[in-house]
This record gives structure tokens, C-alpha cells and sequence, in this order.
């Protein structure tokens, strides 16, 4: 009787480890990169305005995802199609500001998310299987850059030292 019990916990086993290998809980996961800088700022509006400014210069759609607030804009996903498998892809921005600990800069930090599109069938609408990807840090420090060039020139943002 217990090796027919342990046969079916076997079974069992095996029909559901296939299942569960699509599981998030088995992929490993992207770090978050995230790029940041100081600003000379610390007009909360004057900021908001620059930052928004610099995502919609990068090419990223800024809409219901702005909470000038929260020090958060999460942007809308821009996207760029391929007919190969792999080779489209969409990004999305997300940055937050806050003032720095001396009183006189603005903190600003950006993270652009990168996910490939792994369909058979890329362009063809409905279909899009996104997979994460890594993190943008280059499109990150554009960014930056843009914030820097509209509300405190003459910075130049420095590469970061991500792995």
C-alpha cells in the first residue's frame, strides 16, 4: 500500500512540476536599476515641469501616471515594433523626485523598464507575449541629462556603476 501511495505522490509530482515551472516563482528576476541626480531645484513645480519636459524629449508618453505631489511619474509605454521575434520591444519610465538633504538641490531618480516581445507573431494585434528585460540605464541618464539641460545647465550626468 505505501509504494502505491508513494507511486501516485510521484505521478502527481510529476504532472504538476511542468505546470509550475512557468510559475514566476522559478524565473529569475531583473534587478531594478535605477539612475539618479541632483538638481539645483528646489521650485516643487519648476521641477515637475523640467522632468516632464525631459520624459517627453526621451519619447515617453507622461499622462495619468504624473503625481507632482508624490514626487512619482510613472509614464505610459512607448513602443517599438518589430516583425521579429525578440526584436520589438516597449519601454516605460519611472522617476521620482524629492528634495536632498542639504535644502538648496532636488534628488531625482530614473528607472526605465525594457520588456521584449516573445510572440511567434509580433505584429499581429492581440498577440504580444512581453517578457521582462534589463533595465535601460543608458535611456535613464538621458533623461537625466534633459532634466539637467532645462533646469540646471552645465551639469553633465556621469555613467553610473551598475554590473
Amino acid at each position: 500500500m505505501n509504494s502505491r501511495r508513494a507511486a501516485l505522490t510521484l505521478l502527481v509530482c510529476l504532472v504538476w512540476l511542468p505546470l509550475l515551472s512557468g510559475c514566476h516563482l522559478f524565473r529569475s528576476s531583473k534587478p531594478e536599476l535605477w539612475e539618479e541626480s541632483e538638481l539645483a531645484v528646489m521650485n516643487q513645480q519648476v521641477l515637475f515641469t523640467g522632468v516632464v519636459y525631459a520624459l517627453q524629449k526621451e519619447g515617453f508618453p507622461v499622462g495619468m501616471g504624473a503625481d507632482a505631489g508624490r514626487g512619482h511619474i510613472e509614464t505610459g509605454w512607448r513602443v517599438q515594433q518589430s516583425p521579429f521575434k525578440g526584436k520589438g520591444f516597449r519601454e516605460r519610465a519611472h522617476l521620482r523626485f524629492e528634495p536632498a538633504g542639504d535644502g538648496l538641490h532636488s534628488l531625482v531618480r530614473v528607472r526605465v523598464e525594457r520588456e521584449t516581445n516573445e510572440s511567434l507573431r509580433p505584429l499581429v494585434q492581440g498577440s504580444a507575449k512581453w517578457e521582462r528585460a534589463d533595465d535601460q540605464t543608458d535611456v535613464a541618464r538621458r533623461v537625466l541629462q534633459y532634466a539637467h539641460s532645462y533646469l540646471d545647465p552645465g551639469t553633465v550626468v556621469e555613467e553610473s556603476t551598475h554590473p
